[in-house]
């Protein structure tokens, strides 16, 4: 299933950026942070859910592909950005 998803973002003004450096502002600090954030929880929860520390291994496994499936479709997405003015 696709989905078009709209978020206003009110960052502060910055008057000597770039369209271009807004952009890829947006992207490190919003797209890509998610992405990574979810990638590095699946590999966290993946290691735990097979370590012999392991308390709950079918919940830790449902955790690791939640946060694999959420890294996947960040990573996936295709993304578009437009100053509103």
């Amino acid at each position: 299933m696709k989905i078009e998803l709209s978020i206003e973002l009110d960052i502060p003004d910055i008057e000597d950026w770039s369209d271009e450096e807004i952009r890829q502002n947006i992207f490190d600090n919003y797209i890509n942070y998610a992405t990574v954030s979810h990638l590095e929880d699946a590999m966290k929860w993946c290691a735990k859910s097979g370590s012999k520390e392991s308390v709950d291994f079918q919940n830790e496994t449902l955790i690791f592909k939640h946060h694999e499936l959420w890294g996947d479709i960040c990573r996936n997405a295709k993304w578009t950005l437009e100053k509103v003015e």
